[in-house]
């Protein structure tokens, strides 16, 4: 199997393998290796044992001392001569944090390690399990600074995130090897089999990564980007990055204007997840082969752009409506449908719209349907002549997208 692609969704999750023989020297290499060669040459290996390859790969690794490519691990060599032995437990979880130039100050990794047995059960080396984590380190950091009332959150979600990611990283990890190492061997049923465990894997870190939103959205250090977006591009976008799911729905999303200047002073990152959010329950919630439609206008009420995005769904009860938007609520529809989700999206979206003076709410379409509404207020910085609106033509259209 080609070693780069049976790599990529490790790769997309920062997260990376390294194996050992019973003499803890790497056997063999995986995954994100821009996080490797990272590892192996930050500024606490020393420069005496620091060997820096050419670029990033496979080879680079194999042969090498794993105590030289992570010193850290020196202080952890009675646990891993143990469980080499067979004397501690199947997993150990180490957190290790480096000095850099990101904004933190520090790299954050987390070490998930097990032992490796051959095919008669005999232990004869260790699985080193890396994976990327200052992003979520620098979450943690900016809400340590919340109020009393919230920090207990925090501590809940740092509990959650402790207890999920390393079983997580685990599957992951393991997932990919048993790719590598037996996709000849395999039966189109048994690699179906992997793909879908690795769907849901992906399914829970974007649990976990609405959690931490959730917690961003409430915090006191919540910054925002302000700058001209151009709102209909800017949905563009998100249809397209949700096109493969459009397609499998054979759903359509049809997107009109009313022929004024669509350009808001935003944040176009957290807008941008407030439609890409609304846009996939959208989806969710309708039939297959059935159409979304987007009204984005100006006239609605002045100094506003209203965007309202409309499904084909059952419609919301009306008792319902205003408490789709408070944190883990889920309608009786989607409790008795079984759809995924802990009903943090649309809480976040609120907040999102909020700090952006603006509104949002839902009701129903007279025909069929939840329809979502958004108050967006143009902003001061507002260029007067945004010129042309995008490649798809003048203001004034009605696109429909397969």
């Amino acid at each position: 199997m080609d070693n780069q692609i049976s790599q990529m969704p490790l790769a997309d999750r920062q997260v990376a393998y390294l194996i050992t023989n019973t003499q803890l020297e790497v056997i063999n290499a995986g995954g994100d290796y821009a996080l490797l060669h990272n590892l192996m040459n930050s500024p606490n290996v020393s420069k005496k044992k620091r060997k820096r390859p050419a670029s990033p790969s496979h080879a680079a690794y194999l042969g090498r001392p794993m105590l030289e490519l992570v010193p850290e691990l020196d202080a952890q060599l009675v646990r891993l001569q143990a469980m080499l032995a067979g004397a501690t437990a199947d997993t150990q979880v180490l957190r290790i944090c480096r000095p850099c130039a990101r904004p933190t100050g520090e790299s954050c990794f987390d070490i998930v390690f097990s032992p490796k047995h051959d095919s008669r059960g005999k232990i004869d080396g260790i699985v080193f399990l890396f994976e990327d984590t200052t992003e979520n380190c620098l979450m943690q950091l900016n809400t340590q600074q919340l109020q009393d009332g919230k920090q207990f959150l925090q501590d809940q979600l740092d509990m959650i995130a402790h207890e999920l990611g390393a079983p997580l990283t685990i599957i992951a990890g393991y997932v990919e090897i048993l790719r590598e190492a037996a996709e000849d061997d395999l039966e189109n049923e048994h690699l179906q089999y992997l793909n879908l465990i690795s769907a849901k894997v992906d399914h829970l870190h974007v649990i976990l990564k609405n959690l931490f939103n959730m917690a961003y959205v409430e915090s006191d250090n919540l910054r925002l980007v302000m700058q001209p977006v151009n709102i209909v591009n800017l949905i563009y976008n998100v249809v397209a990055e949700m096109q493969p799911k459009i397609n499998e729905r054979r759903q359509q999303i049809q997107i009109k204007c009313d022929g004024e200047q669509h350009i808001i002073n935003c944040d176009r990152l957290h807008i941008g997840q407030v439609f890409t959010h609304l846009l996939d329950n959208a989806s969710k919630f309708s039939p297959h082969a059935s159409t979304i439609d987007v009204m984005i206008s100006a006239n609605s009420r002045p100094g506003f752009l209203h965007i309202a995005i409309t499904d084909s769904g059952t419609g919301i009860p009306q008792n319902e409506q205003n408490s789709i938007f408070q944190r883990f609520y889920r309608t009786k529809f989607a409790d008795s449908m079984a759809h995924s989700g802990v009903g943090l999206g649309l809480y976040t979206a609120r907040r999102m719209v909020e700090v952006h003076n603006g509104e949002i709410w839902c009701d129903n379409s007279p025909h069929a349907g939840a329809v979502f509404h958004v108050m967006l207020p143009f902003g001061k910085n507002t260029p007067a002549s945004p010129g042309k609106l995008n490649q798809h033509g003048s203001a004034n259209y009605a696109q429909i997208i397969a």
